[in-house]
């Protein structure tokens, strides 16, 4: 039997993708995720350089019955073996997968289990992972995904630099802009980034576009 299931797995939910994907739904055991019986395989693709394998050793701990091979992927193959798999109807079991519109087309296509509110409750993934997380995995609302990590963005100021112009560290976005616009008026560039690959520089402005687009939509 071979059903959809999540998009993303963790170290503590991914137990609830990989059973549920074969699960009837009647609980089992009170304190654990419904698990089918038997030996069972599941595939897995994701991300070579991404710590799998970690996840992998730590879930079949609990639940030896369940293996997962594991495929993996650099960066473009992950992105190329989604999108031409999915045309074809022939998914992997479980696959990583970033948030947002890369995303939206495998969850609107059918091809990703929705984790219903009643799921979140019988697996537990409202206690298990906080609620910004989910958010990112969320596609109009509903959630397909498990984050397995956040990754926030970093910006390392000049004290010096800041002293020198009386600037104090900002606590919001609208504090920052401020920063910058006091920066730009004594001649500073108030930002630099840089990177050894264009996905590096790419990230930070994915940054200041997205939250400058969200802003302006719930304004």
């Amino acid at each position: 039997m071979k059903t959809r299931v999540f998009r993303f797995l963790s170290a503590t939910a991914v137990a609830a993708g990989m059973a549920w994907s074969v699960s009837t739904g009647t609980a089992q055991d009170s304190a654990k995720p419904p698990v089918p019986s038997g030996n069972i395989t599941f595939t897995l693709w994701g991300i070579a350089t991404q710590p799998w394998q970690v996840m992998i050793d730590d879930f079949q701990k609990t639940y030896p019955n369940l293996k997962i091979k594991w495929t993996k992927y650099s960066t473009d193959e992950m992105k190329q073996a989604v999108r031409v798999s999915s045309a074809a109807g022939k998914m992997s079991d479980t696959w990583f997968n970033w948030g947002g519109s890369l995303a939206a087309p495998y969850d609107e296509g059918g091809h990703a289990l929705e984790i219903t509110p009643q799921l979140m409750a019988e697996y537990g993934v409202d206690k298990n992972i906080v609620p910004a997380a989910l958010d990112l995995a969320r596609n109009k609302g509903k959630l397909y995904g498990i984050p397995i990590w956040v990754r926030p963005m970093t910006i390392i100021y000049k004290r010096s630099l800041f002293d020198k112009y009386g600037l104090t560290a900002p606590k919001t976005f609208d504090e920052l802009e401020k920063v910058c616009e006091t920066l730009k008026s004594k001649g500073i560039i108030p930002f630099a980034c840089g990177g050894k690959f264009s996905w590096m520089t790419m990230r930070a402005t994915d940054f200041f576009v997205e939250h400058s687009a969200r802003h302006r939509r719930l304004g």
